[in-house]
Order: C-alpha cells, then structure tokens, then sequence
C-alpha cells in the first residue's frame, strides 16, 4: 500500500497499521479493518468520530474506504501499547492504578455519549512518551443493547458473550487490564475457550496471589475492587466508571 486517501503510507506500525503522512505532512496512523468486518469497523468509526475530544481518547482524524477496504486514520501516537509494556512483565503498583483511573476517565467521557468500546484491553491501550494511558481503536464500539457476541476471548463480559452489552461491560474489562497490570496473568486460566466458559458458568475469578508491596488494608480493598468489577452479573458491578475510579481513588491503595 502506498496511498489510502490523501494518506501517503510511509512504513509498517504492525497489526495491520500504518504510519502515513496526510497532504499537511503531519503523521497519522492508519489502521486497516480485518477481513469482512469493514461495515462493522466503520459503523464504530462513525460513533468515535462524534465523540468530543477527551484527554485520554486518540481521536478518529478520517474514517472511509480504500480500495474497498475500511480504514481509519488517528494521530500518530509515540509510545508503546500497553500490551507491549506488559511484554517485560507487570506494571508498578503505583503506574498501575494511574492507568486504571485514566481508563476509567476515558471510559466514563465514552459512556457519558452513549457508547460501549466493546474490546478494552492492552493492544488497544496506548502509553504515549508522556507517559500517560490512552484508549484507542474504537472498531467494535456500538451503542448498549442487543449485539453480536463480538469481542476479545479474555476480556468479554459474561453477557457480551451472550450478546449483549452496556458500559458494564467496559467496567468487567477495565478489570481485567488491571488484574493484568497487578498479577502478570489474566484472571481465568486456560486457553481463551476455558477461560471464556468459567466465565459464563459464573466462577468467581480468582484473585491475584499475596502481593508483598500491599499492606493488608490495600490488599483488602483491591480484592473488593476487583471482585465486584469482575462480577459474572452486571448489577453486581459499579454503577459506572466514575464509580469505579472513585473507588480506587478513595481507597488505602494510594
């Protein structure tokens, strides 16, 4: 690809994503929709578009087709995806209850406009070189309701599964990433089907092992945190991602 648009491809990011040029000069990444997911992808580029800037969001610069194929172009972020800084291992406790508040601050200003992300996880989190936490790709977001069980093996809701979602459904993978951050794994063992099934039986995940650096009050309060937002029951969960942020906040873990 050398031209998608006014875009001049310039190299490979990976994961079907491209650092470019627009006819400004200013560099864009532009990412590219899996096979027959183009009207799906570009149905949740619409909805990112029309969301107000938020601080915490990499915005949706130009959404459209390409050689019939579906692409949207973000401002090009330097940093690394969170999923990348989990490649050397788990994240400082501190880092990483900074992060889960930032996503919660970027998931509340999502739900506050009537949207589900539908696939929060590490990939789609970036650390820019400030060193802040930004949700990016918005491809499987849509509005809450009945939806095709689409998502991330992992971090999917009990009832995304089943199909159907709400910002609750963002708070139980909000969860995970932080179980991830603080554990080093995700919540259930297995392979991504066994993992999926204890989550539709309604196991109680198991929480993270004895974390030397929390007193036992800080250990206490994040096993609260982390039960209820991986609740198999939706209204077992905080109401919203406020809620949840102001939980962390409050609590005895900072």
């Amino acid at each position: 690809m050398q031209t998608c648009g006014v875009y001049t491809v310039q190299s490979a990011l990976g994961n079907g994503a491209w650092l470019a040029l627009g006819p400004d000069g200013v560099p864009v990444a532009l990412k590219t929709a899996p096979p027959d997911a183009g009207a799906r992808w570009l149905a949740g580029a619409e909805l990112a578009a029309g969301l107000p800037p938020h601080p915490h969001i990499v915005p949706v610069a130009a959404h459209g087709l390409c050689d019939g194929v579906a692409y949207v172009a973000t401002p090009y972020v330097q940093g690394q995806t969170l999923a990348a800084r989990l490649g050397t291992g788990t994240v400082a406790p501190a880092q990483a209850l900074v992060w889960a508040m930032e996503l919660l601050d970027a998931l509340a200003h999502v739900h506050a406009n009537g949207i589900v992300h539908r696939d929060v996880k590490p990939s789609n989190l970036m650390v820019d070189q400030h060193g802040r936490l930004l949700l990016v790709d918005f491809g499987l977001a849509c509005r809450p309701g009945a939806m095709p069980a689409h998502g991330t093996p992992g971090y999917m809701a009990p009832e995304q599964m089943r199909g159907k979602v709400d910002a609750r459904s963002d708070l139980y993978a909000a969860g995970v990433v932080l179980y991830r951050m603080l554990a080093g794994r995700l919540p259930f063992a297995g392979t991504a089907f066994e993992a999926m099934q204890q989550a539709l039986r309604g196991l109680a995940p198991p929480l993270p092992p004895a974390l030397p650096w929390l007193a036992p009050p800080a250990r206490a309060a994040l096993d609260r945190v982390l039960a209820q937002a991986l609740s198999a029951d939706p209204a077992a969960r905080f109401g919203s991602a406020a809620a949840m942020r102001a939980v962390l906040h409050n609590s005895s873990l900072f």
